[in-house]
């Protein structure tokens, strides 16, 4: 969460900098410009109230239903979820483990 909000003070720092006139680089004006939308600000706000990322909820969602699929016809699956940061998935894998034991 304060990694978010820290992109957000830095956004708005290169945004004050554009409108001083001073260089910005590349980067910070591709980060700048995804902070001002309003998915951006809504992310953050469902995170700050103690939800979950949307892309989370989504990835949840979809591997519910795929082992609920694979439950009905009878078939055997398996699903590999792949990220960037080994971290990202620190409790994900045992919490979404014990939801889809319950929903199945």
């Amino acid at each position: 969460m304060q990694k978010l909000t820290n992109i957000q003070r830095e956004a708005r720092e290169t945004l004050a900098k554009k409108a001083r006139g001073e260089p910005t680089k590349g980067g910070d004006m591709a980060l700048a410009n995804m902070v001002e939308k309003p998915a951006f600000a809504a992310c953050l706000e469902a995170m700050k109230a103690g939800g979950e990322h949307p892309k989370t909820s989504a990835l949840k969602e979809i591997l519910v239903d795929h082992f609920a699929r694979s439950k009905e016809t009878g078939q055997s699956t398996r699903a590999m979820v792949a990220g960037r940061r080994r971290d990202q998935f620190g409790g994900f894998r045992q919490h979404f483990l014990a939801r889809v034991k319950r929903q199945l």
